[in-house]
């Protein structure tokens, strides 16, 4: 194994990849958002990861037949546009449904401000 590709400039992105597309995937898990959201990012991270072991593992010495720069570079774009488009959707979304704010919908805000008018008399959370 050629650990010494993790210290390297590309194995460090390739980590920070992982690492946020893993960070995606489970911040739409816990939203409870869409499965094409969690798959996209879960891809993107299942995909990093099988180039990180084909680089750490030196198959792509191996297997000479691919040109795995340019595979890996396909890759990134075509990932780099998926999570994009999944970005904008997911946003878009949000807008036109409630609009979560601090994991609290308008709906339970307002419920909020109902209860504490009953309990005190008097409004004081949007005021």
């Amino acid at each position: 194994m050629a650990l010494s590709y993790l210290k390297s400039p590309l194995g460090i992105l390739k980590l920070l990849r992982m690492v946020f597309s893993l960070l995606a995937c489970c911040c739409f898990l816990f939203a409870s958002r869409n499965g094409m959201y969690v798959g996209v990012t879960g891809m993107e991270f299942f995909f990093t990861l099988c180039f990180m072991l084909l680089y750490l593992t030196e198959l792509d010495k191996k297997i000479t037949f691919f040109f795995w720069t340019l595979i890996d570079l396909l890759n990134t774009m075509l990932a780099t546009v998926f999570v994009f488009i999944v970005s904008v959707v997911a946003i878009i979304n949000m807008m036109n449904h409630a609009t979560t704010v601090g994991g609290m919908s308008k709906k339970d805000l307002w419920d909020q401000e109902k209860q504490h008018k009953q309990i005190f008399g008097s409004s004081c959370l949007f005021s």
